[in-house]
């Protein structure tokens, strides 16, 4: 069986893709997102996330 990878813009084109023979679209903003966000509500995921220091904080402003 073919395999056929697209990647699309938006959900309108994914589904445009799929009608069009894609077997699989992928989905360059929102899978990166929905990954980091299933990442970030993980117990002790903020001991990964390097947080600023106060020098770095007084740049900013």
């Amino acid at each position: 069986m073919k395999k056929i990878l697209a990647k699309d813009l938006d959900e309108d084109h994914a589904k445009i893709l799929r009608r069009v023979g894609a077997t699989e679209v992928i989905h360059p903003e929102k899978d990166p997102a929905i990954r980091v966000s299933r990442a970030l509500s993980r117990p002790n995921m903020v001991d990964f996330i390097p947080w600023p220091t106060s020098s770095t904080w007084s740049r900013w402003k």
